[in-house]
């Protein structure tokens, strides 16, 4: 009775937390003018125009409906980075008047987060629900994290989503359910290039279905989202090697923004300039730490060491025999190499892409719970996540926190699933 009192106890609390954490997203969707958003939606709309979405001018006769008022007239990119296939995706939304976007994004944003969380729990039948889902929700929904992704309107649980409904078919049951993963998996690279990586987990014999649904996907991305228009794509690639000689330590750049000097009305709103800095964040990619250390890094170098520890966790991978059913195991790892991709190309590396952690972090919350270090290792991450309790006195401590959700995985994925006993116990 105690026990089930507590939890009562605790679910109330959470639930308050989670609803303090609603009303603050929205107040910040409506205060500020998700400078991230506007960026996407402008880029998106010249779709239907004669001119670039990466390397668009703002003139006075362009109107606002090309305005971007948080863009330098003197830089040469845009201010977006998404991909063309995602300009494509949101476009049918973009032409609407941007007050009735900024709300619909948000409203998308939390359709996203929950579709993820009801996948991961769909694909986890029997397992145990309460505490898990409370350490998510007050760990990463209840977090400046969150809320930084609110306020910048930004799409990172857009592909997390993607991640996750590849993640439940290829555990459903039907016949061709691998081969539906690997196609949504295969679509999800158009959409983020960078999750192209993830395939190097999928590369043992049993994954022949998802493989080839994989390579499916990937093309039929390619025959809508690039041969219609390739020229869109090396526009983007061009955005991408500009983005990657801005420096992340010295962000400041000099010139004149687009648009009135003043808070103007655009699209019926005077905010668009508006914006919040949130304290969080996690690590910086690698050749930030050198250039803070008087040494600098090239994308090359970079790159190549990145495939040296890659070349050692892939074959710590597959000298372990794989045991059928343990799917786990696959997209973990697959969320490990994709998460060290972004540690170590040379491109700024935003805080609010920590976000992209609740796909991991909840399904080894719900398959490991009653494993007493994996908890305890995610409690305590969460903690330094949440700035407890050095914020002040240690200003790397978020970046300890993504340190502690890396070695979490890397627990999960070679101590925890390596035992053979634990994967038929388990699954």
């Amino acid at each position: 009775m105690q026990i089930r009192m507590n939890k009562w106890m605790v679910f109330g609390i959470t639930m308050c937390f989670l609803l303090v954490s609603v009303a603050k997203s929205w107040y910040y969707s409506e205060k500020d003018g998700g400078c991230d958003l506007r960026a996407r939606t402008v880029a998106s709309r010249h779709l239907k125009s004669s001119q670039s979405p990466y390397f668009y001018k703002w003139k006075k006769n362009d109107g606002n409906y090309f305005l971007d008022p948080n863009q330098y007239s003197n830089r040469t990119v845009c201010g977006t980075s998404v991909t063309p296939a995602m300009l494509y995706i949101i476009y049918p939304l973009s032409v609407l008047p941007y007050a009735e976007v900024r709300r619909i994004w948000t409203i998308l944003l939390y359709l996203f987060l929950g579709g993820t969380i009801l996948l991961i729990i769909r694909s986890h039948h029997g397992q145990p629900l309460f505490f898990p889902t409370v350490m998510i929700i007050l760990g990463l929904i209840c977090s400046n994290n969150w809320l930084f992704n609110i306020e910048r309107g930004q799409v990172y649980t857009m592909y997390t989503f993607i991640l996750a409904l590849s993640y439940y078919f290829f555990q459903a049951k039907f016949r061709q359910a691998q081969w539906i993963s690997g196609f949504v998996a295969g679509v999800l690279i158009l959409l983020r290039p960078l999750a192209a990586v993830i395939v190097l987990a999928f590369l043992g014999k049993s994954q022949r279905q998802w493989l080839i649904g994989n390579m499916v996907g990937f093309i039929t991305g390619c025959l809508i989202f690039i041969a219609p228009n390739p020229g869109l794509w090396k526009d983007y690639l061009g955005a991408m090697k500009a983005y990657s000689n801005f420096s992340v330590i010295d962000k400041n750049i000099s010139g004149k923004l687009d648009g009135p000097e003043k808070a103007a009305n655009i699209e019926g709103m005077n905010n668009l300039r508006v914006y919040k800095d949130f304290e969080t964040g996690g690590l910086f990619p690698i050749y930030v730490y050198l250039n803070l250390s008087g040494h600098s890094l090239s994308l090359k170098y970079s790159l190549l060491i990145y495939a040296v520890i890659i070349a050692g966790l892939l074959f710590l991978f597959y000298r372990t025999p794989y045991y059928p059913g343990n799917s786990d195991r696959l997209f973990l790892f697959g969320f490990l190499l994709y998460i060290m991709l972004e540690l170590f190309i040379v491109a700024p590396r935003p805080g609010y892409s920590l976000i992209q952690w609740i796909f991991p972090l909840y399904i080894i919350a719900l398959k490991f719970q009653k494993y007493r270090t994996v908890p305890t290792l995610m409690i305590f991450s969460f903690l330094l996540y949440h700035g407890f309790p050095f914020l002040i006195l240690f200003p790397y401590q978020f970046h300890l926190a993504e340190l502690f959700f890396i070695i979490t995985l890397l627990y999960s994925i070679f101590y925890i699933l390596n035992k053979k006993w634990v994967n038929y116990q388990i699954e």
